[in-house]
Parts: C-alpha cells; sequence; structure tokens
C-alpha cells in the first residue's frame, strides 16, 4: 500500500512533459544525474507489499543488442536502460507500471527521455545481466539525452502513425465514470484537485495508445480498472500489458493527488466480490487494479 510518494520530485511537470522519445543523443548522462536516478530506484513505493519487482539500470554497453531492448527502429540505441523485472505473480504487471512510472516521471524532471517498452525479445544476456530468467523481464526503457532533428522527428511520425487515435488521448468522460459504471463524470462537480488528477491519469502512456483503463469516482475514492479485451497486441502469454498499463495510470492519478496536498491512500485491488460487482455495474472484461481513497468532500 502506499502511503506516500517520494520527495524531491515535481510529480505533476513531469506527467505532463513526459512523452515518448525513441531517438537518442550519444552524449554520456553525468554522473550525478546518474547518481539521482539510481537514488529514485531506491525511493520508489509499492502498489502492494507482496510482489517483488526489480528496477535496474545497466548501460547500453552491458547488453550490446539492439533486439534485446527493443530498438526495431533504426535510430541510435539509449546509453542507459532501465529493466523491469519480476518473478510471475498475478498482480506483477500493475505492480511493475506503478513502480516503474515513478522512475520514468523521475527521469523526466531531471531532463531525461524514456519510453516503455514491451514484447520484446530478451536475450540471455540481458537475463544474466540482472539477474533474472528471461521470462522475468516484464519491460524496459531508453535513457538518455532525447535527440534533435530529422531522425528524432522521423522515429516519432513512424510510431505514431500506427498508434490508436494517431497518439491522442481519449477524453475524459470515456474512461471516468461517476458511482457506477457508463455514467460519464460532470468535471464541474469534481474538486479541483481530482479533475486535475484524473486528467493527468488521462494523459499516462500505454502500449500503441490503447488507454486501456477506467477510473470510477465514488465519494471518498476512485477505483482503477484495466480493460481486458486484446487491443494492439498487447496481452501476450504471462505478459497482460493492459495490467501494466493500468497500473501506469493508478500511479498518475495517486501522484498527481498527493502532489496537491491531498491526503490518500494508493492499495492493490483483487478481484471484487459478485455483488460488488453487479453494484458498480461492472463488465466482464473490466479487471480492477488499484484503489485511491481519501478524505471526502
Amino acid at each position: 500500500m502506499s502511503e506516500h510518494a517520494p520527495d524531491g520530485c515535481d510529480w505533476l511537470g513531469a506527467m505532463a512533459a513526459r512523452h515518448s522519445v525513441r531517438a537518442y543523443r550519444a552524449d554520456p548522462i553525468p554522473l550525478r544525474v546518474l547518481e539521482q536516478l539510481q537514488q529514485a530506484l531506491h525511493n520508489v513505493v509499492p502498489l502492494r507489499g507482496d510482489v517483488q519487482v526489480r528496477i535496474s539500470l545497466l548501460p547500453y554497453a552491458a547488453i550490446s543488442s539492439r533486439i534485446a531492448v527493443g530498438a526495431i527502429l533504426p535510430v541510435r540505441p539509449a546509453p542507459y536502460y532501465l529493466i523491469m523485472h519480476a518473478p510471475a505473480h498475478p498482480f506483477r504487471m500493475e505492480e511493475v507500471g506503478f513502480r516503474g512510472e515513478q522512475v520514468i516521471l523521475q527521469a523526466t524532471a531531471l531532463g531525461l527521455g524514456t519510453c516503455w517498452t514491451g514484447a520484446f525479445r530478451a536475450s540471455d544476456a540481458l537475463a544474466h545481466a540482472v539477474g533474472a530468467s528471461k521470462a522475468e523481464i516484464v519491460a524496459l526503457s531508453p535513457v538518455g539525452w532525447p535527440a534533435r532533428g530529422i531522425a528524432a522527428r522521423a522515429a516519432y511520425a513512424a510510431v505514431e502513425t500506427f498508434a490508436a487515435r494517431r497518439g491522442a488521448r481519449k477524453p475524459l468522460g470515456e474512461v471516468a465514470f461517476a458511482g457506477t459504471w457508463g455514467r460519464p463524470v460532470e468535471q464541474k462537480l469534481l474538486a479541483p484537485s481530482l479533475e486535475r488528477a484524473l486528467d493527468l491519469a488521462r494523459l499516462a502512456p500505454s502500449w500503441s495508445n490503447v488507454q486501456p483503463w477506467y477510473f470510477l469516482v465514488r465519494a471518498s475514492e476512485v477505483l482503477v480498472f484495466a480493460d481486458s479485451r486484446p487491443q494492439r497486441g498487447n496481452s501476450r502469454p504471462g505478459k497482460p500489458y493492459y495490467r501494466l498499463d493500468a497500473g501506469i495510470a493508478a500511479c498518475h492519478l495517486y501522484l498527481a493527488l498527493v502532489a496537491q496536498g491531498v491526503n490518500c491512500i494508493c492499495e492493490g485491488l483483487a478481484d471484487l466480490e459478485p455483488a460488488t460487482r453487479q453494484e458498480l455495474q461492472l463488465p466482464e472484461h473490466v479487471v480492477p487494479i488499484a484503489r485511491v481513497a481519501f478524505a471526502a468532500a
């Protein structure tokens, strides 16, 4: 359960500024910046306390494989990579998303570029470098100074062309409901802090921009759900990336509230009782991920 966020980061600014960077400069990352990033790895707060997740920061030289790090486009690899790995567990995907996004946002605050990457072919060398099996490697992200110019623009355009809605986010009314399923929230009735937090959660990154998450707003809590219907290959054997994406969105929601001074907690949700699902009118494909609870207004 997350009761407070790590200090020393402009979470709101990082969530607004974060975008996927797919081309990097060869410039080295200064030691002081790497030390700050390493500290961020130690400061992450969990969604659940019973799920083991490790995040490793490795130089590209320790991996030496463009395929292993998902660099399939003809652009220069990043100088460093965050490797997120976890043993098999029913809730490991959302846990990786929740914890990993905290590091991604702190990297963004340091001026570094990142890009969540999944469904890559983990190599033996990569698994050995982080002390995990290939099946345990869930996701990774390049880390480096964003490139400029033609190569960067071409890499961005190539990916956004195939992304859902060409990278545009869904409006809040499509993903945030009030009280029961399907009734869009009325933004004018939301507390300003909650409205801003939901909007920043809406901006969270996801597989091919499918945004497989929903928020159910109640009097003193927001329930976060994932859409389990496969979309654009976002569900792989043993790795349902829609759960990871919903964990990232839950991270944004929670951190945005905390950064605005809202006293809240965030905890993982197991499957809901049938009576609760019926009360909330949840469709079968909707999977509970997290609960963010706060004092009622």
